[in-house]
């Protein structure tokens, strides 16, 4: 892939000021559920480690990295999509939009080792219940989440 088509992942307008709590409610899930903290925590190292980095050619490389290495199992995704983006669009990113990119790789890393468990219902259910909880998300998003 040449720098004039960097890829972006795409949220659902409705969901884009909700990722961080999405992926809080994610995580937690993943560690009441046993089902794969560990394995997805290892994966999402790099990640943490370019939001905390600041810098954004980190953050911007990283986000690439994920999307290439785990882009393919994000498709099956309702939430999300992965988009081609070209490079002038992709430089303009602010490090608040490319922070959120990365707390929706967290996610997604996280939502897609645990739905490749034997655990996924609970880790669905428990996911679900803890977004209602939050209340930031109404039924009928969490009934198009898990549907």
């Amino acid at each position: 892939m040449d720098n004039n088509q960097l890829q972006y992942i795409k949220i659902q307008s409705q969901y884009a000021d909700k990722v961080e709590q999405f992926e809080k409610c994610v995580v937690k899930a993943a560690k009441l559920t046993h089902a794969i903290a560990d394995t997805a925590e290892k994966k999402c190292k790099q990640a943490r480690m370019a939001m905390e980095s600041g810098n954004i050619d980190v953050m911007r490389n990283t986000i690439q990295q994920y999307i290439c290495q785990y882009g393919r199992d994000w498709s099956r995704f309702r939430d999300v999509r992965i988009q081609l983006v070209d490079g002038n669009t992709y430089a303009q990113l602010s490090a608040v939009d490319l922070i959120q990119q990365l707390h929706c790789v967290i996610t997604l890393v996280y939502k897609d080792t645990a739905l490749k468990t034997v655990n996924k219902e609970a880790f669905r259910e428990c996911v679900k219940s803890l977004l209602k909880q939050s209340k930031m998300f109404t039924d009928q998003e969490l009934d198009a989440m898990f549907a």
